[in-house]
């Protein structure tokens, strides 16, 4: 009878065995999701800017200039309507009904933000600069602009993503 009582169940040598593999299993799923998620949303907003940019060429070739005036966010969802944080730069109504002139709907960047440092708050989306140019932040620190001419603005050590800046033509050599 002693015999049965043994072979019926598991140790808890046993128990504990298996539940560090599956801990082990889950650390390792959640990290390689977060990568993905990521990835995701930098892809979202290089697309969103490529989009953007031949937007923004047809517009000037037809009207002169870029849509809108001054440093605007472009596409919408962010949070209390700020795409750079303490800098009050803000979505501009004017510059989206300009954009859909030229296009069906507004490429809509990830609005996920992104920490940058403590004087300057954190990021997410696009932003256009009255110099002919559009700054987005992108997520992970070896991330690259992904996108031809788009260049580092601002080192991600300081970061937690690189800030790339992509210039466009001057709209009056269009």
């Amino acid at each position: 009878m002693n015999s049965r009582l043994r072979n019926r169940g598991f140790t808890i040598v046993e128990l504990l065995i298996v539940i560090v593999v599956i801990g082990i299993l889950a650390a390792i799923t959640i990290v390689a999701f977060n990568g993905v998620q990521e990835r995701a949303r930098n892809t979202q907003t290089i697309g969103a800017v490529k989009d953007l940019k031949s937007i923004y060429i047809a517009y000037a070739i037809q009207n002169g200039s870029y849509p809108g005036t001054g440093n605007y966010c472009i596409g919408t969802g962010y949070e209390s309507n700020l795409c750079w944080d303490n800098r009050s730069y803000a979505a501009d109504a004017t510059a989206n009904s300009q954009i859909l002139e030229q296009a069906t709907s507004i490429p809509q960047p990830s609005t996920t933000r992104v920490y940058r440092n403590s004087v300057d708050g954190s990021r997410a989306g696009v932003l256009y600069v009255n110099n002919f140019s559009f700054r987005y932040q992108l997520e992970g620190t070896s991330t690259e602009c992904g996108l031809p001419g788009a260049t580092r603005t601002f080192s991600a050590g300081q970061s937690t993503g690189p800030e790339c800046s992509l210039v466009l033509p001057d709209p009056a050599t269009l």
